[in-house]
Formats: C-alpha cells, structure tokens, sequence
C-alpha cells in the first residue's frame, strides 16, 4: 500500500529483534523485522547507539560473541522511531545439555531445553518465546562438559501477580565434578513480596 500510494493505517516505526541460537556451529542469528515497506534499518553490535554511517541490516546478523544488538529505521539521514535492542550473550553454558529433573510446563516450553543456555534474555512479557514456567520447582542440571571455573551466575525471574506468575522462594546452587556428587555452593533468598 505504501508503495502505490494508498492511504491506510500507518505501520510502526518500531522493530521487532530475534534471535535463534544454532548449537552445531555456536552462532546466534539474529533477524531484524518492521512494518515499514523496504525500510532502511541501521544496527550496532557494541551496544552503541546506530547513526546514519552504521551497517545498514539486509538479511540477518550471525554472531559468535556477546554483543548487544541495537536497530532504528533512518529516513533522510534521520532515525525515525525508538532505538531497539536484544542482548546475545555468549557464556560458557550456551548450547550445553540440560537436563531437567522437573519438567517445564507444556503451556510455558518457550525453546524446550535449549531455553535456559541459549544466550537470550525474556523481554517484559511472557509471550516472547524466551520465559519457561514451571507448576513445581525449577530444577535442571547444566552439564558444561569439562572442568571450569565460574566467575557469576545469572538467572532471570518473572513475576506478574495477575495471571498467577510468581518468581521463587529462593534459588540454590551446587556444584559438581562428576555430575552425580553435588555440593551446595549458594543459597539466594527472594525479597520480593509475593504480592508486588
């Protein structure tokens, strides 16, 4: 419509970022999508703000490294729109097997076991694809293959009263050499309010 000239309702200026994780080759692809007819889209991958002389976004971004991903559609030289952006990020878990000592909900499988290592985070809404639910505990194993040290480990929680999404009591971690023998390394307490 757009290109031939026929009024109708415009479409947004905003973009719509995702990613997918490919196991085989450790590579996150990532796609940029708008409603604009053939719009000229700049990114950035250092988590810098796209301007006019950023790469212009043809058929999809393959990264092997964390990096941050921001997109704005540009006319004239000018952005139009918000600045949009999806974080990749590559640990030392990404890909790796997990094994699921309690099932996810089949309402919630979001990516199935690839979900919790596939170095994207859930946005603000569980209809994103990227937030798995569970009627009991969470409780998973990562196999990491080898040996290694962790410098950190994050792990998001959503919590939305009204639908009955609420985040855990606490969260403990062990560790393991063998995968059989675990020992306790850390034990978070929640201090959100079940209520907020």
């Amino acid at each position: 419509l757009q290109q031939f000239s026929v009024n109708y309702y415009p479409p947004s200026n905003n973009l719509s970022i995702l990613s997918g994780f490919d196991r085989a080759q450790n590579i996150s692809h990532v796609t940029i999508n708008s409603e604009q007819f053939q719009p000229e889209i700049r990114y950035t991958l250092d988590g810098t703000t796209p301007t006019a002389l950023s790469p212009l976004y043809q058929n999809g971004i393959s990264l092997k490294q964390t990096g941050i991903v921001k997109a704005v559609i540009f006319k004239d030289k000018l952005p139009i729109g918000k600045v949009q952006e999806l974080e990749i990020d590559h640990h030392i878990a990404i890909g790796k097997k997990v094994t699921y000592n309690n099932r996810y909900s089949s309402n919630y499988p979001a990516q199935k076991e690839l979900t919790l290592v596939n170095g994207q985070s859930g946005d603000l809404t569980y209809g994103d694809g990227q937030w798995q639910g569970f009627l009991g505990d969470l409780d998973v194993t990562i196999d990491l293959e080898n040996q290694q040290e962790l410098q950190q480990l994050k792990m998001r929680f959503m919590q939305l009263t009204g639908p009955g999404v609420y985040m855990p009591a606490h969260v403990k971690i062990a560790l393991s050499n063998d995968g059989i023998n675990f020992k306790p390394a850390q034990q978070v307490d929640n201090d959100v309010p079940y209520t907020d």
